[in-house]
């Protein structure tokens, strides 16, 4: 039996305070946090949407320590390919919905996208890696599955029409797509860096 939406959730939700409760202690260990580790987030709070893992991505905080007890980071190169296929699938509904997707085909698409993200290791992404792409990445994937979960309400309720929810549907995706194009530009900035391997 599978799990329920709501338990998926909040075990994730779970993973991610004790994520950055570890975050806490490895800089409190390091005599305090680095401007560099205390950039803009762009949005106010996580987001954490039903029928989804919330913030597994965020479980991935807790990575590799080095002898010296600090915590290592991956090269641009170990993000792009721990989160490409999560972002091209993405990038892929986004593309689709200006053409027009029946409730089946966006349907089908999230599944895809939730099979990328299901993939992704997160016990080895660096933090510099969750932060700059990770986090909006999955903060693209809770919208596109509040968007999912308000069309699937209408399509089960007698009578509704999807263009009732069309203005709830466009706004959830054009979130969706803002914060996906965070997640890229953060890759972005990822590969304009000098590795620190």
């Amino acid at each position: 039996m599978r799990e329920g939406p709501r338990l998926r959730s909040a075990k994730w939700a779970v993973l991610g305070c004790l994520a950055a409760a570890a975050l806490a202690l490895g800089l409190s260990a390091c005599g305090g946090g680095s401007s560099a580790m205390a950039g803009p987030t762009g949005t106010a709070g996580a987001a954490t949407a039903t029928g989804t893992k919330g913030e597994s991505a965020q479980a991935g905080a807790t990575g590799k320590t080095t002898p010296s007890g600090s915590r290592s980071t991956a090269s641009t190169g170990a993000c792009a390919s721990q989160l490409g296929e999560l972002l091209d699938a993405m990038a892929t509904l986004r593309t689709n919905l200006v053409a027009g997707l029946s409730y089946e085909q966006y349907v089908g698409e999230l599944e895809a996208i939730r099979g990328a993200y299901h993939g992704i290791p997160s016990d080895e992404i660096a933090l510099g890696c969750l932060k700059a792409a990770g986090t909006p990445a999955e903060k693209t994937l809770n919208k596109y599955i509040e968007a999912s979960n308000y069309w699937t309400a209408c399509v089960e309720e007698t009578g509704c029409e999807a263009v009732t929810i069309e203005s709830t549907l466009q706004t959830e995706w054009r979130q969706a797509s803002k914060l996906l194009s965070g997640a890229q530009q953060g890759l972005q900035r990822l590969e304009k860096q000098p590795s620190s391997s």
